[in-house]
């Protein structure tokens, strides 16, 4: 094997893991994201629940 050829070997393994560990981060942004997004929508049903349960009790008290 060449000089050329090895360059090559080192350049196109660089690449593969360079895009192996771009894939990864992106993997691990999205998985953060929908973490975020699904306690966003807890904590919007929880309020909606204490909402429901406020207005059902001014409603009993009327």
């Amino acid at each position: 094997m060449d000089l050329d050829e090895m360059m090559y070997e080192d350049w196109i393994s660089s690449t593969i893991e360079d895009w192996q560990n771009a894939v990864g981060i992106e993997l691990v942004n999205q998985e953060h994201e929908m973490q975020i997004e699904m306690e966003e929508e807890e904590k919007e049903r929880k309020e909606e629940k204490e909402y429901l349960l406020w207005l059902e009790a001014i409603l009993v008290f009327l």
